[in-house]
């Protein structure tokens, strides 16, 4: 009987853990598209694909990724400008799958794990 709540208890934590989400806000790049008409047609279709591109705009990523928590955004600003790491965690939710950065709020790089 031990032995039998044990294992219900280890599979209830586990199958909590995937239920875990990784973004503060959830993608939806279909409404997104229909309330920016003034998107570009490279864009549009980057953002129903579920593609990044170089260039987009913050609220573009978020539609594409969602938006992560605040504690995996980290901004430096410097002489240059503004620069901004956002972390997107795998499913194990430690190990992070993207690294996407910003120069002045623009898309500038993607780093993919």
């Amino acid at each position: 009987m031990k032995a039998l709540l044990i294992l219900i208890l280890c599979t209830t934590v586990l199958l909590t853990g995937c239920a875990i989400t990784t973004v503060a806000k959830q993608p939806n790049p279909q409404s997104y598209v229909k309330s920016h008409p003034q998107l570009s047609n490279k864009f549009k279709q980057a953002i129903l694909s579920n593609k990044l591109i170089i260039g987009m705009s913050k609220d573009d990523v978020i539609a594409v990724m969602g938006e992560p928590y605040d504690w995996d955004k980290h901004i430096t600003i410097t002489q240059w400008g503004r620069s901004e790491q956002w972390a997107y965690y795998g499913y194990s939710g430690t190990i992070p799958k993207y690294f996407i950065y910003f120069d002045n709020d623009k898309l500038s790089s993607i780093q993919k794990y």
